[in-house]
C-alpha cells in the first residue's frame, strides 16, 4: 500500500491538534477547492475570530439536518431548530482549511478558504461560543495507479454524456484533465457535480483513492439513471393526460 506524501506544513498523520470548527449545513467543503462563506451565526463568527488570532486554520465539518429531507411530493416544513448546530449531528471527518481572505458585512463577515486536509475527528468540544474539534490527518493511500486511471477515464465518459451537470461538464473535465493526482481529481469532480450532501460527505470519508473513485462513479451513474427514469414517467404521465382529455 502507498502512503500518499501530506503537505510539510500539515501535522503528521497520527498527530492530533485543536481547530475551531465552521458548521456547513447541507453542505461539505473538500480539499483544494475554494469556497466562500457568509458568516453570521455568533458562533461561526467567533470560530472565525479564534482561527484569525492563531494562524488562520479552521476546520469545515458537514452539518446534518436533525431531521432527513421529506420526499419532494411532501411539502418542506421549515423549523429553526433544524439549522442549530450540535456536537451530535457534525460530521466525523471534516476539511481542514485557510482563511485566504475576509471582509466584513453589516452582519457579520465574508471569508473565503482554501481547503487543505481530510481530517479525522476524534472529538468536539463545545467551548461556549463556538465549537472545536481535535483532529488528525486522515491520509490518502491508493493501491493501484492503473486502476485510478481507468476509473479516471470511466467518470470523464459518464460526464460527458451527463445531463444533470451538462453545463458544469465542460468545465470539470477541461480541469480534470490536466491533473495527474487521483485524489484531487476525485475531490474536484465530488465538489463540482450535483451530489446529495449526505453522498459527499460519504466521499469526504474515503482516505482510499481508488475507493473514492469507484464510489464517486456509481455516484454520478445513480444519479444520471433515476434523471432517465423520472423523465420516462413524466413522458407517461402526460400521456396519460391527454389520453383522459
Amino acid at each position: 500500500m502507498t502512503v500518499l506524501r501530506m503537505r510539510p506544513d500539515l501535522p503528521e498523520a497520527g498527530k492530533s491538534r485543536s481547530y475551531p470548527v465552521l458548521p456547513l449545513l447541507g453542505a461539505v467543503a473538500f480539499p483544494q477547492g475554494t469556497v466562500l462563506l457568509d458568516l453570521d451565526h455568533a458562533a461561526s463568527i467567533h470560530a472565525f475570530s479564534c482561527a484569525m488570532r492563531a494562524d488562520g486554520l479552521l476546520l469545515l465539518a458537514n452539518q446534518r439536518r436533525a431531521v432527513d429531507a421529506p420526499p419532494f411530493w411532501v411539502p418542506i416544513q421549515h423549523r429553526p431548530e433544524d439549522e442549530q448546530p450540535s456536537i451530535d449531528n457534525l460530521g466525523k471527518v471534516g476539511t481542514l482549511a485557510k482563511v485566504i481572505g475576509a471582509s466584513r458585512l453589516p452582519q457579520g463577515a465574508r471569508v473565503r478558504l482554501r481547503g487543505l486536509e481530510r481530517q479525522q475527528v476524534m472529538r468536539y468540544t463545545n467551548e461556549s461560543d463556538h465549537f472545536s474539534a481535535e483532529a488528525t490527518v486522515l491520509t490518502d493511500t491508493i493501491t493501484d495507479m492503473r486502476l485510478a486511471e481507468l476509473l479516471t477515464r470511466d467518470i470523464i465518459a459518464e460526464l460527458e454524456k451527463s445531463e444533470i451537470n451538462e453545463a458544469k461538464a465542460p468545465g470539470i473535465i477541461a480541469e480534470i484533465k490536466r491533473i495527474n493526482d487521483y485524489s484531487l481529481v476525485a475531490d474536484t469532480v465530488a465538489a463540482a457535480v450535483t451530489l446529495k450532501a449526505r453522498d459527499k460527505q460519504r466521499l469526504l470519508e474515503i482516505s482510499s483513492v481508488t475507493d473514492r473513485l469507484t464510489w464517486l462513479l456509481a455516484l454520478i451513474q445513480a444519479e444520471e439513471s433515476l434523471l432517465q427514469t423520472e423523465k420516462r414517467m413524466h413522458v407517461e404521465a402526460s400521456r396519460q393526460m391527454f389520453r383522459i382529455v
